[in-house]
């Protein structure tokens, strides 16, 4: 895993742990490495704040674990992009 990603993550679940979760109401997140992890959780919790998600990982079948449960917390929304972010050709 890149560093990068890794501090993205991190930044991302220390923004979620510091602001208060009402402020995510209604609105979009996009998520990477939502498969497993510091990216699932955060989903999870994002879900029941009734956010719409974009979920991106490797992993398809992962992704639709995630995107049930993050259904049954309450997210809004949930669209999974599986990409691998470290290869930007595949964006194309």
């Amino acid at each position: 895993m890149h560093f990068g990603l890794l501090k993205k993550k991190l930044y991302l679940c220390i923004s979620f742990l510091c602001i208060h979760m009402n402020k995510f109401n209604q609105k979009t997140i996009w998520i990477t490495g939502a498969s497993s992890g510091i990216g699932r959780a955060c989903a999870e919790e994002f879900a029941k704040e009734g956010t719409n998600l974009i979920l991106t990982a490797l992993e398809t079948d992962l992704l639709e674990e995630v995107k049930t449960q993050s259904i049954k917390n309450g997210a809004a929304a949930v669209c999974l992009l599986p990409c691998d972010l470290s290869n930007l050709a595949e964006l194309d």
